[in-house]
């Protein structure tokens, strides 16, 4: 019987190479944002009142965009998904500006809450929870 040797750093890159690094592009065909995080999300309970005009801390989640009151941004780049999180990169435009903005978007508490981190320079500070706002 023959033995078959792999050498330890061929073993070592192979194992290396079917992981997605931090940082770099989600490998396969991960191209939007998980379903869980899709939907109408508020930071209050007014803002999920579509009735109202002053709800400032909406956030609408599509395959694809993020909408808020006065800026709307477009995925670009996914780092890191599984089926109820994404971090990835955003182009926004809003009040007259455009800016890029690296975010993760967490579902938890089986879908009615929403966990947004901003990272990078002007990103809000710490944690934003949002509620799933109910069907309309």
């Amino acid at each position: 019987m023959k033995t078959l040797l792999i050498p330890v750093t061929l073993t070592a890159f192979i194992l290396t190479a079917c992981q997605p690094l931090l940082g770099e592009d989600v490998p396969g065909d991960i191209t939007t944002m998980p379903e869980a995080v899709q939907g109408r999300w508020g930071l209050t309970e007014n803002d999920c009142d579509p009735a109202r005009d002053d709800n400032k801390g909406l956030m609408v989640v599509t395959d694809r965009t993020l909408t808020f009151y006065e800026s709307r941004g477009t995925l670009t780049r996914i780092t890191e998904a599984d089926p109820t999180r994404i971090a990835a990169d955003f182009d926004f435009t809003g009040e007259g500006q455009s800016w890029t903005r690296h975010m993760s978007l967490d579902a938890q508490d089986e879908g009615r809450v929403l966990i947004r981190r901003d990272y990078g320079d002007g990103a809000m500070p710490g944690p934003l929870r949002y509620t799933k706002c109910d069907a309309a």
